[in-house]
């Protein structure tokens, strides 16, 4: 009976996750554990409706969720750069921009003492929060979307430019350690008989 010749394992994107050299607290903070479960979870609370407010007012709303356009990169290498680049810069800005805007905002209202304005700036900084949270949780929820666009591209053998890397390491270099670990083990040579 002839050997069928085995089908290339293409790996995910959680195996490029494993296969990264990014630092592994990065990787724990950057990557949902479960992408699907956080794209159902955000769409249970209201995300979309946020995010097409969001979208309106930075002109994106009729662009595709891969809208980002990398010259000469293909899907695969457009929602890697996303998930690394554009979603983390977005949350590492919004996330201390929420802290410091509520604390000066706590800081006002307590130095304004019974003056009536106090009563504004406790709202301005309930605001603040709660804006720069969401802005938080969008990108979050992005990230979630472009590793479910990443790991459809994977699954259907489209590979990463050679030379592409990126912050999180689900780059080439990633896949070509995926690819390495699939290979099976050297022969051991047979030790040579007395």
């Amino acid at each position: 009976m002839p050997e069928t010749p085995e089908e290339p394992a293409y790996p995910g994107i959680y195996d490029l996750v494993e296969h990264s050299s990014a630092p592994r607290w990065l990787l724990r903070y950057a990557v949902p554990r479960d992408y699907t479960a956080s794209i159902k979870r955000w769409r249970r609370f209201g995300g979309r409706a946020m995010q097409r407010i969001v979208m309106r007012h930075s002109s994106r709303e009729k662009k595709p969720f891969y809208y980002l356009d990398y010259k000469g990169h293909n899907r695969l290498t457009q929602a890697a750069q996303h998930i690394s680049d554009e979603t983390l810069v977005s949350e590492f800005i919004h996330g201390p921009a929420a802290a410091f805007i509520t604390t000066a905002a706590g800081i006002g209202a307590v130095a304004l003492g019974d003056t009536g304005l106090d009563v504004f700036a406790g709202v301005a900084c309930a605001t603040s929060y709660v804006a720069n949270a969401f802005l938080v949780a969008t990108q979050r929820y992005n990230r979630a979307r472009m590793m479910l666009l990443a790991d459809r591209r994977l699954q259907q053998g489209e590979t990463f430019a050679p030379d592409y890397t990126n912050i999180l390491g689900i780059d080439a270099e990633a896949y070509r350690r995926f690819q390495q670990a699939q290979l099976p083990p050297p022969a051991q040579p047979m030790p040579e008989l007395p």
